[in-house]
């Protein structure tokens, strides 16, 4: 009678077993698979992200809108720093330096009355330009009084044979040399010179 009921009870267990594995391949093969989106019903991949190049003639991301270039392609902003003395003999390179920084290109470059300079590329573009007032005439003021004994600002201008000045421009790529024009005293300009900015030149 005894094992008659254990038998029953084990009948009953193993039932409950074959239902219990059942239930659990049904519930994993109607789990929906994921598919490419052309419908080949195969698991779709996952793909890292498509990478930017960096284009070393511009400085530009492709692909990425194109900002402000930099002076030089990879490289921080950077500037020439030129001295110069100008005499009745012509002008004369004192000394060259290179700086980091940035130059601010002049709205407009001036020419008549005024030292005119630009940057020229190896095929003779015009890659930057600018003007100054004419470094041999020194201005001055000071405080003077009139006849009533009140003050008034007074000035003058002193002209040199010979003054020293100074020329910032930017780092550029293709920048061949520079030219020094003077417009202060003949309005076709005279030429003052011609300087290369490239290294070892």
């Amino acid at each position: 009678m005894v094992n008659r009921k254990i038998l029953g009870w084990l009948a009953v267990g193993l039932i409950l077993i074959l239902v219990l594995v059942n239930l659990v391949s049904r519930h994993g093969s109607d789990r929906p698979s994921e598919s490419r989106p052309d419908g080949a019903g195969a698991p779709m991949e996952e793909t890292a992200p498509e990478s930017i190049a960096i284009s070393p003639s511009s400085g530009t991301s492709v692909g990425a809108a194109a900002g402000p270039a930099d002076s030089r392609a990879g490289e921080e902003p950077a500037m020439r720093w030129l001295n110069f003395r100008l005499s009745s003999s012509g002008l004369t390179l004192l000394s060259s330096a290179t700086r980091p920084g940035t130059v601010k290109r002049q709205r407009v470059a001036e020419k008549q009355g005024t030292v005119y300079y630009r940057v020229l590329s190896g095929d003779g573009a015009v890659v930057w330009e600018g003007s100054l007032r004419n470094p041999r005439s020194l201005y001055y003021d000071y405080e003077d009084k009139d006849a009533r004994g009140e003050s008034r600002l007074s000035g003058g201008r002193i002209d040199l044979t010979d003054a020293e000045f100074a020329l910032r421009i930017p780092e550029l790529d293709g920048a061949a040399v520079l030219e020094v024009v003077d417009y202060t005293t003949d309005p076709a300009g005279k030429p003052l010179g011609t300087f290369s900015l490239r290294e070892g030149e």
